[in-house]
């Protein structure tokens, strides 16, 4: 469960940047330690 977890934190955080990195994708990153 905690990959699935990260993962859409992950896009969520992506979608934060929607129409700001254009003509680049979103990429959102969660770098997780000891997970």
């Amino acid at each position: 469960m905690q990959d699935e977890f990260y993962m859409a934190r992950a896009l969520k955080l992506a979608q934060r940047g929607r129409f700001t990195t254009h003509p680049n994708p979103n990429v959102g990153c969660v770098i997780v330690n000891n997970g």
